[in-house]
């Protein structure tokens, strides 16, 4: 369809991964999106998003992307930018999800302040105590545990839920030695085991 067509209806701006994409049924969601009066596009995060729009909505699983912006990866960094420049100059258009939601989502320690804030505990949610370690000398690590009223064993894990194969290691903490092997990275989360 070509862009002066696009500009009078509403148009849905899509992108997610290949792997994702192949496990939604995109012939029937096109056409329940055209019985609706919207046209699926499918985004190119390669080219400028303003020469593929305008949207009405951008549906988007940008987590991986997030997630190595996160991590320091300036290509996806730089792509997370474009992608907000754009969203920051069409506030008429909807995002499904906004950044700033995956953003926290990615963060194991913003999203257990989330949950904990919430005030879940009053209704019988149990949540674990929990700490976020940024230093990788072992008596700072260990004076924050201690402050935070954990103790062993713990779950240490890497503060961002999403992107490497790292993000899932889980290391059990036993004693206090394993504090100062060495095998702690910056940023971890650290969660009293129940």
């Amino acid at each position: 369809m070509d862009r002066v067509k696009r500009k009078s209806s509403k148009v849905i701006g899509y992108w997610m991964s290949e792997k994702k994409s192949q496990k939604l049924n995109w012939t029937d969601f096109a056409s329940v999106c055209r019985e609706h009066g919207y046209s699926l596009i499918k985004i190119n995060l390669d080219m400028p998003l303003e020469e593929q729009g305008p949207f009405t909505v951008i549906l988007h699983k940008l987590t991986v992307i997030i997630a190595s912006a996160i991590q320091g990866n300036a290509k996806a960094q730089a792509t997370i930018d474009a992608v907000e420049h754009y969203i920051r100059r069409h506030p008429e258009m909807a995002v499904i999800d906004p950044l700033e939601n995956v953003r926290k989502l990615l963060d194991r320690y913003v999203s257990y302040r989330v949950v904990h804030d919430s005030k879940l505990e009053e209704i019988d949610v149990f949540i674990p105590m929990s700490v976020e370690l940024t230093s990788d000398d072992p008596e700072v690590n260990l004076e924050k545990i201690v402050s935070a009223g954990i103790g062993f064993p713990f779950v240490c894990k890497p503060s961002v839920g999403h992107g490497t194969s790292d993000c899932h290691k889980v290391n059990l903490t036993f004693i206090i030695t394993s504090l100062t092997s060495g095998s702690f990275l910056l940023s971890f989360f650290i969660q009293l085991c129940i």
